[in-house]
Parts: structure tokens; sequence; C-alpha cells
């Protein structure tokens, strides 16, 4: 199969000198996981929703404390960027992404961009394939975990040293909850000002005493925690169903990974990496 028959087109893109808060929105409305950076259309750079979480994380001076609708997209983006041909065969995209360990590759046809194929169009690629094997035979058995009153800050630090897109959390049983993602860290972490502790306010309102009028007195701030901001009810999987199921799971519910689950442990985490180790 060529690239041209599995790519996603068209492709969101942005400009260098746009802002992080028009990629943020962008990657929000269109549902999709990274843009193109174009400058007078030529490809010159991608951002990801991974960029944009771990980023905007960083002390470095130039966009320390400045509102993300003023930080440029450059400033972000990845400029390592690696493209395939639109007549090139999938199982060369496959062998790029993982040499180079990206999810996603620009595709272009006379140098011009046309497309885009991604992990996700590769879950579609494994499932035409046919084949029978089972989710613990290519799931990963060893899974980041964290409490649920672990803070925020605990998480993200969790994520970068395990190099995980992901992490379950468990309640004072180790049963699994709840999951954080890169996906909703993008979000929620390009908001606050980088170095600061992310944190919550809850305002307690009481009546005035004329007109009852709805007034803020207080407001208290406390630390995000990961329940605050982990997704729940969980979508799981047992590590004896077909990999094909937990790959269509994953298209239909647009998630990146599935904690395996068995006997109401958990057990392992199928991700879309595990399909491209698969096939590579």
């Amino acid at each position: 199969m060529r690239v041209e028959e599995l790519m996603s087109s068209p492709v969101f893109c942005v400009n260098p000198e746009d802002s992080v808060a028009h990629a943020r929105n962008l990657l929000l409305s269109k549902k999709v996981g990274r843009l193109v950076v174009v400058r007078e259309e030529e490809p010159v750079g991608i951002v990801t929703k991974t960029d944009l979480a771990r980023r905007l994380r960083e002390s470095a001076p130039e966009w320390r404390r400045r509102p993300i609708d003023r930080i440029p997209v450059k400033l972000v983006m990845s400029e390592r960027l690696i493209t395939i041909r639109s007549d090139a065969d999938v199982e060369e995209a496959i062998k790029l992404m993982r040499e180079h360990e990206i999810e996603g590759l620009p595709v272009l046809e006379d140098e011009r961009l046309v497309g885009i194929i991604t992990s996700t169009d590769i879950l579609s690629y494994y499932i035409s394939k046919g084949y029978d094997e089972r989710v613990r035979d290519i799931m990963k058995s060893e899974v980041p975990v964290v409490h649920r009153y672990h803070s925020l800050n605990s998480v993200i630090e969790e994520m970068e040293e395990k190099d995980a897109k992901r992490v379950i959390v468990v309640d004072a049983g180790n049963v699994p909850i709840g999951i954080i993602t890169t996906s909703s860290l993008a979000y929620l972490t390009v908001i606050k000002t980088s170095g600061e502790v992310p944190e919550k306010e809850v305002k307690f309102v009481r009546k005035s005493e004329s007109g009852g009028r709805r007034i803020y007195r207080d407001v208290h701030r406390f630390i995000l925690v990961a329940e605050d901001v982990m997704s729940s009810p969980l979508i799981t999987i047992s590590p004896e169903e077909k990999a094909s199921k937990a790959a269509s799971i994953m298209l239909k519910e647009r998630i990146g990974g599935l904690p395996v689950i068995e006997d109401r442990e958990l057990v392992g985490l199928i991700e879309k990496r595990c399909f491209l180790e698969r096939l590579g």
C-alpha cells in the first residue's frame, strides 16, 4: 500500500509567527495531534500537543510570563522535519516513524505538501492486515502509574522521567480509575506561567446584605492533583482480546492508548506505538 492511499488530507498548518494560542485552538477545533508549520507554503517544522505541554513548562526567558497569544509558534515547534513521498510504501513510513520516534510524517509530492500520515492512520493499516494476535502479545507491561492525590507537577515529572505520553491514575487500593495524557496536559499547562505550580481557584460565595446579589468574598488556591485533570471513566481492554479490536477502539474513541485490565488489575498498556513496533 502506498502512503497516498492512507494519508490524511488536507493538512492543517500554521505559520512560524502565528501565536501558540492560535495553534492550540486549531489543534482543539480540528481534533488533531499535530500541525505542520509552513513559511511561504514550504514546510519548515511541526508542532504537536506534546510540544506545547513540554516546551511551555521550561523556564527559558524568551517566554517566561508571556501570555500564549504573544508567544510565536517558532519558539515551540520542532524544526527536525522528517517527510515522506506520497508514492512511498507505507512500510517505509512506519520505519521512519520508528527510527525517529515520531508519530507523524508530512507527505510531499513534487516538493509540495499534499497530506500527512500519522500513527492513527497506521492503526487502520494494522486492522487491514488481518492479524490474529492478542493484546497481550504487543502491549507494554511496564506502565507509569500515579496516585489520584499526586500533585500535577509529580505527574509531569513521572511522565518526563519515563518518557511516557500517558500515565494511569490509581486509588488507594491501586485500582485504575483514570488516565492523564500529554494531550490533556497541553491544554492545561499552556495557560500557566512557566515554572509555577499549577493551581486551581475555589471561590466562596456569599449573598450581599441588600439585593441578594452573589458576591465572591474569598478566593482560595489549591495545588492541582492528578484526579483534577484525569479522564474518567477509563476505557480498558482485556489482554486476551484481539489487538485489532484495541486498534478499532482507539480509532473510534480518538484516543492513543488503552489500559489493559485483568481481574481488575492493571497488567499493561497498549498504545499506537505498540502497533508501529509490531509492523516495523
